[in-house]
């Protein structure tokens, strides 16, 4: 049974297969996501101001098995192109990215809080 949440930026599919029911273990998930997502977020917005272009690939490829599990990667089809073509993109393109990179996970965030708050308000809940 699913969790009664309109979600358009996660994609829940791998966690519940990956958590085999287990609430304990989906919630492990979630916080994980809500604890890295912000801090490399920040990481990501301050190799921007640098204009670092191996520390944007780098963060970008640290969230990416986190982006893909949650589904968001969907939302980034460029992604791969990013963590490969780094040093050649051009830098309005790579700042156009990075920007619509923290809206999306930004909205992502905002789901992720609003499942796990459902989740720890209703313990009778089966999981995600």
């Amino acid at each position: 049974m699913s969790i009664p949440i309109q979600l358009e930026y996660l994609d829940l599919s791998q966690l519940r297969q990956i958590s085999r029911g287990e609430r304990s273990r989906s919630l492990r998930y979630l916080h994980q996501f809500q604890e890295l997502i912000p801090s490399r977020l920040d990481l990501l917005e301050s190799a921007r101001q640098q204009e670092d272009r191996k520390g944007i690939r780098q963060v970008v490829h640290q969230m990416r098995p986190q982006l893909q599990f949650f589904g968001v990667s969907s939302f980034l089809p460029d992604l791969p192109r990013l963590e490969t073509e780094y040093e050649t993109l051009d830098w309005e393109y790579l700042n156009e990215f990075i920007q619509r990179l923290q809206v999306v996970l930004g909205k992502a965030l905002e789901e992720l809080a609003r499942v796990v708050q459902f989740l720890h308000d209703n313990p009778d809940h089966p999981n995600v």
